[in-house]
């Protein structure tokens, strides 16, 4: 029994140690992440990178054009990889 308390009570204070460690760690705020994710994003269209676009781009993903028009992220993937020049000239 003295053996599980023991274990016990070091697993709890590796796990205050680390809690306190991961929290006093730097990571960037919510809207510095969406702004370096829309950075990343213009950058892929801009270099026709398709393999960031698919790792940016959320499978839900659902925009609409300037005339209306509904589109997913299958068919910004179809046009970049079909017709790199046309999703370009979209940017424009």
């Amino acid at each position: 029994m003295k053996n599980f308390f023991r274990t016990v009570c070091a697993g709890a204070l590796c796990w205050v140690l680390l809690a306190g460690h991961v929290a006093g760690a730097s990571f960037p705020s919510d809207k510095e992440q969406i702004i370096q994710l829309e950075r990343d994003w213009v950058q892929s269209w801009v270099t026709m990178d398709a393999a960031a676009n698919d790792r940016i781009i959320a499978d839900d993903f659902l925009g609409t054009e300037p005339d209306g028009e509904r589109v997913t992220k299958a068919d910004m993937m179809k046009e970049l990889k079909d017709d790199p020049t046309l999703a370009s000239n979209r940017l424009n």
